[in-house]
């Protein structure tokens, strides 16, 4: 296992690492606010809801908000939503380098920055 993550990492060129740290780094720095507003012991642990669903048209976040409550319950998590959406932001910006054909480092880190 740990061969074929080193195999596909080594297959990465220098701007799709550069794409995907300078977003990681520039998420970070964008949304630490975001990240460090609830406190874990006061804010986050009261059920929330996921916003205005089905009279607005999102009848999906309705169906995965009553999933989420039948299940496991409906929290506030900015810190783990926060660095999941980052690693996926810093992901497709790789994959935009990638399909751009970037050659320029400074180029793939402010498409990184713009994607954020």
């Amino acid at each position: 296992m740990d061969d074929k993550i080193l195999q596909r990492l080594n297959c990465l060129t220098k701007t799709e690492k550069t794409a995907f740290l300078s977003a990681v780094i520039f998420g970070i720095i964008t949304h630490i606010h975001i990240f460090s507003v609830n406190y874990v012991f006061h804010d986050s642990v009261d059920i929330d809801t996921l916003g205005v669903s089905y009279t607005s048209g999102r009848w999906a976040l309705g169906f995965m908000e009553e999933l989420a409550e039948r299940f496991v319950g409906v929290y506030q998590l900015p810190f783990i939503n926060g660095f999941i959406s980052i690693f996926f932001i810093a992901l497709a910006a790789m994959m935009v380098v990638n399909a751009l054909k970037v050659k320029n480092a400074l180029s793939s880190a402010y498409i990184a920055m713009v994607m954020v």
